[in-house]
């Protein structure tokens, strides 16, 4: 945060003092270095360490491409591509990028986003690129429509306008609208800063984020394999169904996992007891089910009565992960539904 605030003001050597002790792997976090590595992008491109800042980016963007909590990051990445001469590539970046802004970290975070794209489409405009299609997909009222970057910049520069302005007017400066003129002013280094061979797999996105696998404490959307895999480090027996429900058995209940949502993003798990309850105990089936939920988080207990002359006690848990889940989360999650599932399952056994 104190590289951050130095770089934003012009001291570019003062921010890189600041952030050495990171960059130099002597303490570090689960967000580093690549959050130092964002944060140093611009000094070093001002004090004329511009291939060390491609390598920079080249890293940190593999992370930051993916992770909903480095959306901060991103602006940095957009305003690198733009002022280090490489808009293409930057532009190719915003195109990714743009379905998240629609739902951002927070309003400044959105604020540089808009303004870093706005910058970068102002110098496509400039060099004559102002025509290359972008998709913007639809959100809310808004629909989806195919724009040219000239276009886009315009409204992506409005954004950041009107975010800048609604700061200043609570604040009551000119601070952030200040920080926006400044940044959309800026121009690119005479000559392009470079950037790793993109063949290098150390050093160059070389796929879908999807495609590799992510480190325990990573968040990534989530998928069947992260789901499966899950279960896999648990030593589970499971059976995977043509339409991507994962069901397993333990003990008296059955388990079933799915994903839900527009994109996958909902994790939902039906536990089934294997005991069923005449239909003529509904009342007594209510009745149980109703002081679960009373003494219990985990998981929803209710009671289905298929018609058949036997009443299906069943519970669900859902969990929404629309920001994404670590692998390890994700082995909390599954324990979590076993280990609540089966106490139901064997209680549901237990009745008279």
């Amino acid at each position: 945060g104190r590289a951050e605030l130095l770089a934003g003001w012009g001291d570019h050597t003062d921010a890189l003092e600041v952030l050495r002790p990171v960059l130099d792997g002597e303490v570090g976090c689960t967000d580093q270095p690549e959050r130092a590595l964002a944060v140093a992008l611009l000094p070093w491109l001002r004090t004329g360490e511009a291939e060390r800042a491609g390598r920079a980016h080249v890293r940190a963007h593999r992370r930051h491409r993916r992770e909903r909590a480095a959306f901060p990051q991103l602006a940095t990445h957009l305003r690198f591509c733009a002022l280090a001469g490489h808009l293409d590539w930057g532009l190719d970046i915003l195109a990714e990028q743009l379905p998240r802004l629609d739902h951002p970290h927070d309003d400044l975070s959105a604020m540089e986003f808009a303004a870093a794209g706005a910058l970068l489409c102002g110098l496509a405009v400039e060099a004559g690129e102002g025509g290359r299609p972008v998709h913007r997909p639809g959100h809310g009222p808004r629909p989806a429509a195919d724009m040219d970057v000239a276009t886009l910049g315009a409204e992506l520069l409005a954004m950041a306008t009107e975010l800048a302005g609604s700061f200043d007017a609570r604040n009551g400066t000119g601070h952030q609208s200040g920080r926006i003129a400044s940044w959309l002013a800026e121009r690119p280094l005479p000559e392009a800063a470079p950037l790793p061979d993109e063949d290098a797999p150390d050093e160059w996105p070389d796929g879908p984020a999807a495609e590799s696998e992510p480190a325990e404490d990573e968040p990534v959307p989530l998928s069947l394999s992260l789901l499966t895999a899950a279960l896999d480090r648990r030593g589970e027996q499971y059976a995977v169904e043509p339409d991507g429900t994962v069901v397993g058995r333990w003990g008296e209940a059955v388990i079933q996992f799915r994903r839900l949502g527009r994109q996958g993003e909902i994790l939902h798990a039906r536990v089934v007891a294997t005991r069923r309850l005449p239909a003529d105990r509904l009342a007594e089936a209510y009745a149980f089910c109703n002081a679960w939920n009373h003494d219990r988080l985990l998981p929803a207990a209710y009671v289905h009565d298929p018609g058949d002359g036997a009443l299906v006690l069943a519970a669900d848990v859902t969990t929404d992960l629309a920001y994404g889940v670590a692998p390890v989360q994700l082995d909390v999650l599954v324990t979590a539904t076993v280990s609540t599932g089966v106490a139901y399952a064997e209680a549901v056994a237990a009745q008279p």
